[in-house]
């Protein structure tokens, strides 16, 4: 049976996760204040003592939490004083393969002289972030000097920026590596002290894998390794002497379970299956010719599990030769919310679980007139750029909206699992900044989501020079739709396509012009990315868009910067049986028929203080409670929701 008690730690475990998140420190990964306080941060590019000599340049990775400086010409040189008996130095990360623009890889050396005494060449193809450079000097003042040196004719280095140190500073390093590596970029190192957090920096070099970190010297250490998509790992305790390298082995990093689609056509994660309690949908996979068992559905909630066995009928006339495809029907007491699915097949050797995560949507009703967040262009390439991604879906979970929109997104192995934690069904496409292998988890570039029966969504995700013939062919296949909605990669797609098919909005993240209007010669409202650190909300009344834009703004959409706390935020807390969620809204914008979710026992029942109880739900071992509350949360405000037992 679930205590209260245990309740309350499990809440209050999740708030302060999401503190963690949203920590200042954390969100925006700067070096100077997220580390001792004995340590002294020169940054390469904005330090006035650091001296340049060559052709260095500020560079900046999109949306990364600084500009660092980089080198590509043999010989070019630093020269940094310092004052202290040591210093280390932090180098930028790896250029990946989406932003191949930016630059190669960083395969020169980095020869660091000590007063003109050679001190360490760090050789920056393999090398992880974080070096001591010189220990043990004396007291008083010295002179740092980098060189950049070609290896090979190979040439490449990226800076940070470096510390002065206490002496008593040692350093931790190891391999990280883990499942669909070549999509891990790099990941977020929370380093703890007994119950104080000591460090929290990204880290790793995406080339080799090598992570290095410095760190006072101290007993009693442990990491906490932070990968969007990944399954969290965190190292047995271990010690750090001074001037010293200690070396861990890592366990190897598996992905998220919610990430991982076997043996599945669809449904999908970007070909959700939308529906309503009591209503069918199908189901295509690889069964080969097993007996088929089971067909199960299951969310999580909290800790505990929310399940339904599907009833099915086989469609033996869509078996093609591994394939095989299912009408599933939906119980009528299924709860709402986003489902995974599952299939058991058993016998002729091929004895498994085939698995759709997040591809089942279950609501109450189907609208008539939807809500739409959407956003465009973030960047999402690794771990700094997902924890901003993972703020927004949590402000997404408390708006609400039927369906999220992104375009234009990176590196589909963080933003699954980023986005594994919203509520709401999502599509996603992905644009000119792509990592390959994209399709692994979100198929054809081309696909279409019925929304409602009247409503279909259609992900576009190629410039429309490619023609539509494709697209047409898809929205053909539901002729009594009301309208049509279309998340793109451009906006320019062709008006006749546009009024043929009665779209009424087209969202992007790449086109040219005004942001926010109606497509000459149409009725289509296009609404695009206005920049990197935004998102919008987008509504809909009698068919058309009622409003996409912010504080009455004509095009402006919802300011959200890379370093701001979430301006629209919950804070869950319990006493005395009452769960109480303060609620925060700093925005100029109010937000109607908002959800908050409260996790309580199974054994009361309760009431909220305001809003109403949209939803209840048992998990099925009976012990606990879901209760969703709709409230209206009005702009600029602060307020308390609370949930007291009847």
């Amino acid at each position: 049976m679930i205590t209260k008690l245990s309740l309350l730690i499990a809440s209050l475990t999740i708030v302060a996760l999401t503190a963690l998140l949203a920590h200042p420190i954390i969100a925006a990964e700067r070096p100077a204040p997220s580390t001792p306080t004995a340590w002294s941060w020169i940054s390469a590019t904005t330090g006035d003592s650091v001296k340049k000599t060559g052709s260095w340049q500020h560079d900046q990775f999109r949306n990364a939490r600084a500009a660092h400086l980089k080198s590509y010409h043999d010989g070019d040189e630093l020269t940094i004083p310092f004052s202290g008996t040591a210093i280390g130095i932090r180098l930028a990360g790896q250029n990946t393969p989406e932003y191949l623009g930016q630059g190669d890889a960083s395969q020169g050396q980095l020869v660091c002289s000590i007063d003109d005494t050679v001190a360490k060449t760090i050789a920056c193809t393999h090398a992880g972030r974080e070096h001591i450079l010189a220990h043990g000097l004396k007291p008083g003042d010295h002179i740092l000097r980098i060189r950049h040196a070609a290896v090979n004719n190979q040439t490449g280095c990226r800076i940070d920026g470096f510390w002065t140190l206490p002496a008593t500073t040692g350093s931790v390093t190891f391999q990280l590596t883990g499942e669909r590596s070549q999509f891990l970029t790099d990941c977020r190192l929370i380093i703890v002290q007994g119950d104080k957090i000591i460090r929290s920096t990204i880290s790793r070099n995406w080339i080799s894998g090598t992570c290095s970190v410095l760190l006072p010297a101290g007993t009693n250490y442990r990491i906490t390794i932070q990968a969007s998509g990944w399954q969290t790992v965190s190292t047995s305790a271990f010690d750090i002497t001074a001037n010293t390298q200690t070396t861990l082995a890592i366990p190897f990093l598996n992905r998220a379970v919610s990430t991982i689609p076997y043996h599945f056509r669809y449904p999908s994660i970007n070909n959700q299956a939308i529906r309503t309690r009591g209503s069918s949908f199908r189901a295509r996979f690889l069964g080969f010719t097993a007996t088929i068992k089971t067909v199960r559905i299951k969310r999580e909630i909290g800790n505990k599990t929310i399940s339904r066995l599907l009833a099915f009928r086989e469609l033996s006339d869509r078996a093609d030769y591994y394939d095989r495809e299912l009408e599933v029907m939906i119980p009528a007491d299924t709860p709402g919310g986003i489902y995974d699915l599952e299939i058991a097949i058993e016998g002729s050797g091929r004895t498994s679980v085939a698995k759709s995560p997040r591809s089942v949507a279950i609501i109450a009703n189907y609208t008539q007139n939807p809500r739409f967040v959407s956003w465009g262009h973030l960047d999402t390439s690794g771990q700094y750029q997902a924890e901003y991604l993972q703020r927004l879906c949590t402000m997404v979970n408390i708006i609400a909206p039927d369906m999220v929109l992104a375009s234009n997104c990176v590196n589909p192995a963080y933003i699954s699992g980023t986005m594994a934690s919203l509520r709401s069904p999502y599509m996603v496409n992905f644009g000119n900044h792509q990592m390959p292998g994209h399709k692994h988890w979100y198929g054809a570039d081309i696909q279409i989501v019925p929304l409602t029966p009247k409503i279909n969504v259609l992900n576009y995700a190629l410039p429309w020079f490619h023609g539509t013939e494709a697209a047409s062919g898809l929205f053909n296949r539901y002729p009594d739709s009301t309208y049509n909605i279309i998340n793109g990669f451009e906006s320019n797609a062709p008006i006749e396509f546009l009024n043929q098919h009665t779209v009424r909005l087209i969202h992007d993240a790449h086109g040219l012009g005004s942001k926010a209007m109606i497509i000459d010669g149409t009725q289509t409202q296009r609404v695009g990315k206005t920049n990197s650190n935004s998102f919008r909300v987008i509504q809909f009344k009698d068919g058309k868009v009622e409003s996409c834009t912010y504080n009455d703004h004509p095009t402006a959409a919802i300011p959200f910067t890379r370093t701001q706390v979430m301006p629209l935020r919950v804070k869950q807390t319990v006493a005395d049986d009452t769960y109480t969620a303060t609620v925060t809204n700093e925005l100029k914008m109010d937000f109607k028929d908002a959800t908050i979710r409260f996790l309580v026992p199974a054994d009361q029942t309760y009431q909220p203080s305001a809003g109403k109880i949209k939803s209840t739900t048992l998990s099925d071992d009976k012990s606990l409670k879901e209760i969703v509350v709709s409230i209206n949360i009005p702009r600029e405000t602060t307020f308390p929701l609370n949930l007291s037992p009847n």
